[in-house]
């Protein structure tokens, strides 16, 4: 039924279209006024009208038909939980093995609860059968709830709420019996696994505590064995790991024991719960229970007896564990101590073999690192003296506790016969005492001797370092190389090294020399003598004769030094004699070239040469008398010093030839100097009388030469003007200056006098000036060809300006006449009368106007181009230039279309936004009250106070401090911040602020209704063309498409602005 249902429906919403369709072609015939309109209208409500109920009836048949399968569905749900249901009670109510049957059908092998054989098989099969029964709650559940939906919902039928209501009650009573059946069972099995896994328990313990009383009983005849070998060596380290082995295999029994007690301590707590069970077991009334007590009584008596048996052997073990721990811990320690001591004396051994040796260093390095091991040594043993001490302590303590009474030794505790260990333990302990005390003794004897041989080692060392220091002087100061070589410079080859091997010798005797035949030799001898007082020294005749030898070697080194000191003085004074004697004889040679006139060029020289070298002259003779004076005197005085009889100097002879060949040049250098004074005061003479005549040619031709470059460039200077007059002074100032050219004449003939004058001399060039005679000459010839260029450069000049005066005055009327028509134009734009409407045509006819005036502009920039052609860039004609009038042009125009846009966005807004005409004036009005030049714009603070005049509250705000509500204005006028805000911008501002007054959702409507013309939408194009695009984007994404009432047909982008306003005015 349900599906024929759904196919009905589908059959009924096939005809949906076909009913619109219909109701379209209605609408429309009625709208175009068809005759039979009223009939038209009626038939249409009523096919509509049993369209309607025809579907709501469909509604009701399906929700009934649906309410029918809800029942069914319950009714077949029911069936199947209570067939379910009655089948797991009768599971959960037998004690058969088959009691547990799956719904597969297996079966359980075995015999009922009681049977404690398979109570493992049992408990896995409750535990899946319990899990069955939760599996299912849900779907019990379910089929409960429907059923109470049924009832609740009233969705029964008539008649069937009853039996549904008894069926619910039935099965939620078998639900209850079966859960709690269920958890009866689980109990009965809980309880028989339990006593599975006690009697489990208890065997086990019986047969672990038979086995470990075992293995006690194994290790003490182990012991027994043990005991007899450790009397004959009780040292012997098998023993020790014998009695280890079986103290550490009885740890792991112990170990196993202790691990036991938990096993104890489960197995006592499943006896208690046994017990309390079959104290709390209920009374035989109930069948089942009587069957389960015939089949396998609980027998408490027995219980506790089992459990007591197995606690008591389990304690006995425990005991028995301990007393075999305590004679295994006694037989480690006396083990260990024995080996112990035979450890210490095997160490002292070794120790005594080192000291034994008989070495005690051959030199001081080897008895420093023999001194050293024998530090290292003691420190050795004292740090083992610890260890010795805890070992003897040890053995003491262990012999007074076998002395004392009820000790535990021999016998079956393990340990050695006391008659055997006792003597022996106190025999090793007191060799082990003796051996110790021998030690320390050898060990402090060695090290007496090793600080004498120390003593001995350092006094020797010490003497061989003076010695080796000695040999070193002796060698350097050894003269044998001086003897061998005769020449005077194997001492040095210069000053400067021969004066240091002299500061060199005398640091010597004062330093090192003093030191060493001092305190050293003092120190080596006192330590000599202190070492040949001791008693029993074996060194004392080698010490003295050491000593000996050292004092003669320091005596035979003073010796050489001071011979040596002594022969170093006089090469010193040699060479300085040398040094000063080359000195002197290379600036005798410097200034005999001067002397001699070398590089002195009188030839063609004037007369200021000639006095410079006179004065360099007596300044030359000067130095000469001073170096007589000085160098001269200091060698002569010096050689005088070392070629004396009582200096008696190696190098006598070779000082005094050396100083005659250096006066024999200074006697010619002052001969060479007498003679060159003579030769330059005859020059001097000759050339006064040229140099007179030098200066005034050089004056004359200076001025000359400078008057001729200033009328150069002023005759040069290009010929550029830029008026009439300028011209006419360029050509006054020319016809001056060729009437002052006669001065220039007179002073041209007076150098030309000049220069004949000194070129009768026959001399070079003139040293006061570069200028030449024939230099002038060509620069006179020059002048008169650059007059005559001048004169013609001006001429052209006066035609050229003439003719551009011409071109300025015809570009100037043009300009003023264009610039005082484009000023009347922009006065007319801004001052139109009149309606919207009227301004509007009044716009468009000027606009034309302006457009037709760009022919006009052309000519005048053509005008302007053909000026700049000229390089003509001043008018002073007109102040007017192409480019400004080409922008004032620019800006009219668009002056008038912005005027256009604006009148017409006026009158667009007073048709559609309800802004009165009367408001968009005053706008208008205000605007131009404050645009004073007729711009079309006003800056940021002239829009103030138009805004303010207009009754815009704007706070008055300090000089540099924001304003948020100005700012936000600004935003929507001048976003860019150009600093200009034009009318068009400032009216679309306006109107937007007389929109956004609408508050009320009538006004908000009327004012839809005007964008609409009374239409019940409105579509996308009437948006865009009334509203900003942020305003048409928020109306868009808030409104819905409109749908025809009648025909249910949407209209493209078309926008149902009615319930829109509701939205917005909730």
């Amino acid at each position: 039924m349900i599906k024929r249902h759904e196919d009905l429906g589908k059959a009924i919403a096939s005809q949906e279209e076909k009913i619109a369709t219909l109701s379209n072609y209605a609408d429309q015939l009625v709208l175009h006024g068809n005759y039979a309109a009223p009939a038209i209208g009626d038939r249409l409500a009523a096919v509509l009208n049993r369209w309607r109920s025809l579907k709501d009836a469909l509604l009701e048949k399906k929700s009934k038909l649906g309410e029918s399968k809800t029942l069914q569905q319950f009714s077949r749900d029911a069936d199947e939980i209570e067939a379910w249901i009655g089948e797991r009670l009768q599971a959960a109510l037998d004690q058969s093995p088959a009691s547990h049957r799956s719904s597969g059908g297996g079966s359980a092998a075995g015999g009922g609860i009681g049977d404690v054989t398979n109570v493992a098989s049992k408990v896995q099969q409750h535990a899946a059968f319990e899990a069955e029964i939760n599996a299912n709650e849900d779907r019990v559940k379910a089929a409960l709830d429907a059923g109470e939906g049924l009832l609740d919902g009233h969705k029964c039928g008539a008649g069937n709420e009853s039996a549904v209501r008894d069926r619910l009650q039935y099965i939620t009573e078998q639900w209850n019996v079966l859960i709690e059946k269920t958890a009866e069972k689980t109990i009965r099995l809980k309880e028989a696994n339990r006593r599975r896994d006690y009697n489990a328990a208890v065997k086990d313990l019986d047969f672990w505590l038979t086995e470990t009383e075992g293995l006690l009983k194994e290790t003490e005849s182990e012991v027994e064995k043990e005991k007899d070998v450790s009397k004959t060596n009780p040292a012997s380290k098998d023993n020790l790991a014998a009695v280890q082995a079986a103290a550490k295999k009885h740890a792991a029994l112990e170990a196993d024991i202790a691990a036991r007690g938990e096993r104890i301590k489960d197995m006592n707590a499943l006896a208690d719960a046994l017990i309390e069970a079959s104290a709390t077991a209920p009374s035989a009334e109930d069948g089942q229970t009587q069957q389960q007590t015939a089949a396998q009584p609980l027998d408490s008596p027995v219980l506790a007896e089992r459990r007591a048996a197995v606690n008591e052997r389990y304690e006995r073990l425990k005991t028995l564990a301990d007393f075999r721990r305590d004679r295994l811990a006694e037989a480690v320690r006396l083990h260990s101590l024995l080996r112990d001591i035979a450890d210490q004396e095997a160490w002292i051994a070794e120790r005594r073999r080192l000291l034994d040796t008989g070495d005690y260093g051959k030199d001081l390095p080897a008895v420093n690192s023999l001194r050293k091991k024998q530090k290292r040594f003691e420190a050795e043993v004292a740090a083992h003296e610890p260890a010795l001490r805890a070992v003897a302590e040890a053995g003491q303590l262990l012999l007074a506790e076998q002395r004392s009474p009820g000790s535990a030794g021999g016998g079956g505790s393990g340990l050695p016969e006391l008659s055997v260990v006792s003597p022996e333990l106190e025999t090793r302990l007191q060799t082990l005492e003796a051996n110790w005390t021998a030690l320390k003794a050898a060990c402090a004897a060695r090290s007496d001797r090793l600080e004498e041989a120390l003593v001995y080692r350092q006094f020797v060392g010490q003497l061989e370092e003076e010695e080796a220091w000695i040999a070193e002087q002796r060698s350097l100061l050894e003269v044998t190389a001086i003897e061998s070589d005769p020449s005077p410079f194997a001492l040095g080859d210069s000053m400067a090294a021969v004066q240091g091997q002299l500061k060199k010798a005398v640091l010597f005797s004062e330093g090192d020399y003093a030191l060493h035949s001092g305190q050293r030799l003092e120190d080596l001898t006192a330590t000599g003598r202190g070492l040949m007082a001791e008693e029993g020294c074996h060194y004392r005749e080698e010490i003295e004769q050491r000593l000996k030898a050292l004092r003669e070697k320091l005596e035979e080194l003073e010796r050489l030094a001071e011979e040596r000191r002594r022969r170093l003085k006089d090469h010193f004074d040699y060479l300085q004699y040398l040094w000063k004697a080359d000195v002197v004889e290379g600036w005798i040679a410097e200034k005999e070239a001067a002397a001699a006139g070398a590089g002195d060029d009188l030839t063609g020289r004037d007369y200021s040469a000639v006095s410079t070298l006179i004065t360099k002259q007596e300044a030359f003779e000067s130095t000469l008398a001073a170096f007589e004076a000085e160098g001269v005197a200091s060698i002569t005085s010096l050689k005088e010093t070392l070629a004396g009889e009582e200096r008696r100097h190696e190098q006598r002879e070779a000082i005094q030839r050396r100083h005659d060949q250096l006066m024999s040049r200074w006697h010619n250098l002052r001969g060479l100097t007498e003679a060159r004074r003579h030769r330059l005061a005859a020059l001097q003479r000759q050339y006064g009388d040229i140099e007179e005549l030098f200066l005034a040619f050089a004056k004359k031709a200076s001025a000359f030469n400078s008057w001729f470059e200033n009328a150069e460039e002023d005759l040069t200077d290009p010929v550029r003007c830029h008026s009439v007059e300028e011209i006419v002074a360029l050509q006054e100032a020319h016809r001056a200056f060729v009437a002052s050219l006669g001065g220039a004449q007179r002073d041209y003939e007076t150098l030309a006098e000049l220069d004949k004058k000194i070129k009768a001399y026959s001399l070079g060039a003139n040293p006061y000036t570069w200028f030449t005679m024939e230099a002038l000459e060509e620069t006179w010839r020059n002048l008169a060809k650059i007059v005559r260029e001048r004169e013609a450069d001006l001429a052209a000049e006066h035609q050229r300006q003439l003719d551009n005066d011409k071109l300025r005055l015809e570009y100037a009327q043009l300009a003023d006449r264009c610039h005082a028509w484009i000023s009347d134009m922009r006065y007319s734009l801004m001052e139109t009368q009149g309606t919207l409407e009227e301004q509007l045509a009044s716009a468009v006819s000027k606009s034309a106007e302006i457009a037709a005036k760009r022919e006009e502009l052309k000519r005048i920039e053509a005008l302007s181009s053909s000026l700049e052609e000229q390089l003509i860039l001043e008018n002073r004609y007109t102040n007017h230039s192409a480019l400004s009038l080409g922008q004032a042009w620019d800006q009219l125009n668009q002056l008038a279309m912005r005027m256009q846009h604006n009148l017409q966005q006026q009158i667009q807004a007073k048709n559609r936004s309800g802004v009165s005409e009367e408001a968009l004036k005053e706008f208008t009005m205000m605007f131009k009250h404050f645009d004073r030049e007729r711009q079309g714009w006003l800056a940021h603070a002239p829009l103030k106070s138009c805004m303010r005049g207009l009754g815009y509250d704007l706070p008055m705000v300090e000089e540099g401090e924001r304003d948020p509500e100005w700012e936000a204005i600004l935003d929507a006028v001048d976003p860019a911040r150009s600093g200009r805000v034009y009318l068009h911008d400032y009216i679309a501002y306006m109107i937007s602020k007389e929109t956004e007054n609408i508050s009320t959702s009538d006004e908000v409507l009327s004012a839809f209704r005007a964008i609409a013309s009374d239409r019940p939408y409105v579509t996308l194009e009437e948006l865009n063309a009334n509203l900003p695009r942020d305003k048409v984007a928020y109306c868009v994404a808030r409104m819905t498409p409109y749908v025809e009432a009648k025909t249910g047909r949407e209209i493209k982008d078309a926008y149902d602005y009615s319930g829109f306003v509701g939205k917005l005015f909730v």
